[in-house]
């Protein structure tokens, strides 16, 4: 009877002790967190700015592994805004696997049911272009409205983050073109009666999807 060698996962762990080791101590001291957001914050929002200039114009809100952009057209009261968002996870998180690109919207707004209407004419653009409705996904948050997620890999399994930042730059640019249909929708909506109050409720790290 032969011997069974060692697994070959095992066998690459040894291989690479050290370096799994590091690894290991990084992962579970939150260091991907930390580094994340400082990535978001720092190097990831003025990137995209400067692929996406309208951005530079609008408000900018980077917190956590989200980043928020709003202009001042899309004010639905108070201090509270409609939001172009994107959120980049952390690469090991367990309820998203990829960053995406969306359209936060408060839930307890009065507006709310317009960007989860397939006929209202900026969400069926957006539709058209690929996202989706929050309201098809029982693991979607709700404040998420309209979304599409973003692989942080390349086809071959590689990762190149100018081209990640660059699949991101085209679907916030589809967005950011209907700037102008969106506040009409919001102004749309602010007209009808019964307002309810809205409170902007905190994102968490990973807003896209239920826990």
């Amino acid at each position: 009877m032969s011997a069974v060698g060692m697994p070959a996962n095992l066998k690459l762990v040894f291989e690479h002790l050290n370096a799994v080791r590091e690894l290991d101590r990084y992962l579970h001291r939150k260091g991907v967190d930390k580094d994340v957001e400082r990535y978001v914050k720092e190097a990831f929002c003025p990137k995209l700015q400067e692929r996406v200039p309208t951005l530079k114009t609008w408000h900018c809100d980077p917190g956590g592994s989200s980043a928020e952009w709003w202009p001042d057209s899309w004010k639905l009261k108070g201090d509270l805004y409609l939001t172009l968002c994107v959120i980049l996870p952390g690469p090991l998180d367990p309820d998203d696997d990829n960053p995406s690109v969306n359209i936060y919207v408060p839930t307890d707004w009065r507006g709310h049911p317009s960007f989860s209407d397939r006929s209202t004419r900026c969400v069926k653009t957006l539709l058209e272009a690929g996202f989706e409705l929050a309201a098809d996904h029982d693991d979607w948050v709700e404040e998420c409205a309209v979304g599409k997620y973003v692989h942080w890999l390349e086809p071959d399994g590689s990762f190149d983050e100018s081209r990640l930042v660059e699949r991101i730059r085209l679907e916030v640019e589809k967005i950011v073109a209907l700037e102008t249909e969106i506040a009409a929708t919001i102004r749309e909506a602010l007209a009808q009666p019964a307002p309810n109050r809205a409170s902007r409720k905190s994102r968490t790290a990973k807003p896209h999807r239920k826990k």
